[in-house]
């Protein structure tokens, strides 16, 4: 049921888009996700930031915002992985199909890791600083090559850093 929810999704986005061009959009696989999301969630998934309904890019999980509703801490389930993947690649899906189709490359396109790194205004600072294991996590999955060691060392928290006047 999710898989079509997210067709349907992608499909209204696509507006004028024919079946065949959506169909051609590349995502990175939702397969091995939850290492990525875990470091998405400790970095960004907060009550106070990405983890709240009023976001554009929503990060679902044990400690911040979950999909029942209800809050609370725990593990962070298998739907709540889901959200969160299905809020990242319907953020900005056709940026992302070219980052993914490049193999990774230029992943500076995506508004996600321009946030992230503090090189576009960002509320919450530097969430993933540019070669740090949070960022070689993200940019290993963008590349469809997910780095567990980089994403098991990023997820543990860390402070966000203020980006520079």
């Amino acid at each position: 049921m999710r898989g079509a929810s997210l067709f349907l999704t992608l499909l209204s986005i696509g507006g004028c888009a024919g079946y065949d061009d959506l169909h051609a959009l590349r995502m990175p696989e939702r397969s091995g996700f939850e290492v990525v999301g875990d470091v998405l969630h400790n970095h960004c998934g907060s009550l106070d930031c990405h983890g709240t309904p009023v976001r554009a890019l929503r990060v679902y999980g044990g400690n911040g915002m979950r999909v029942d509703g209800i809050p609370g801490q725990g593990a962070t389930t298998d739907a709540e992985y889901d959200a969160t993947f299905e809020s990242i690649v319907l953020f900005e899906p056709e940026v992302l199909h070219g980052v993914v189709l490049s193999g990774g490359e230029e992943p500076e396109r995506l508004t996600m890791v321009q946030k992230g790194r503090g090189v576009q205004v960002h509320k919450g600072g530097v969430a993933m600083a540019l070669g740090s294991e949070a960022d070689a996590c993200v940019l290993s999955w963008l590349a469809s090559d997910i780095d567990d060691e980089a994403c098991d060392d990023g997820a543990e928290l860390q402070p966000p850093s203020q980006p520079e006047p």
